[in-house]
């Protein structure tokens, strides 16, 4: 499997990648008349997207997308455009508030050393890692986990038992218990 184009979210004057989310009524390009098509192994969702965060708000800005038979119809009253990756379009400037409930991992600034060729890189493998909370579209919370990614990667670079990993009630804890 190859490593997959993250979706992006910009949020404080910054943009970070959007590594897990939690929660539902996040965008879906089949509620709007889209059908996502797989056309590279790195995109296998067949689209991903880039999310900004305005006044707590959080918005569909871009999207980039390549659908079954090329329909492509307005998004949000933005037309599709010819996007950088052959066959996929892009939908730019799109503002379209999205009433997502439940949680955002974010994370910026890759450790390099923690890269794994054939997984990328594991959530703590950011030195930046921030949790963000969101109900029916608007941001209600956010914690900074930069301090226990660094303590995870401080472990697994030193294959200790990662003990800090039970320290911790922080709910993305379980993927990187496996690795």
């Amino acid at each position: 499997m190859a490593i997959q184009i993250r979706d992006t979210v910009w949020y404080n004057g910054t943009i970070y990648s959007l590594l897990r989310v939690r929660g539902e009524h996040l965008f879906d390009p089949q509620d709007y008349g889209l059908s996502p098509s797989c056309h590279t192994p790195a995109a296998e969702r067949g689209y991903w997207c880039d999310y900004g965060i305005n006044e707590d708000q959080l918005f569909l800005e871009i999207l980039n997308i390549h659908t079954k038979g090329d329909v492509y119809p307005l998004l949000n009253g933005r037309k599709a455009e010819i996007g950088a990756y052959e066959d996929h379009r892009q939908y730019r400037n799109i503002a379209l508030p999205v009433a997502f409930t439940g949680q955002m991992i974010l994370g910026r600034d890759p450790d390099r050393s923690c890269f794994d060729p054939e997984k990328g890189l594991p959530i703590w493998g950011y030195r930046t890692v921030t949790e963000l909370t969101f109900t029916e579209g608007k941001r209600s919370g956010s914690e900074d986990r930069s301090r226990i990614a660094a303590e995870i990667r401080a472990a697994a670079h030193t294959k200790d038992q990662l003990s800090v990993l039970q320290s911790e009630d922080v709910w993305w804890l379980d993927e990187t218990k496996k690795q």
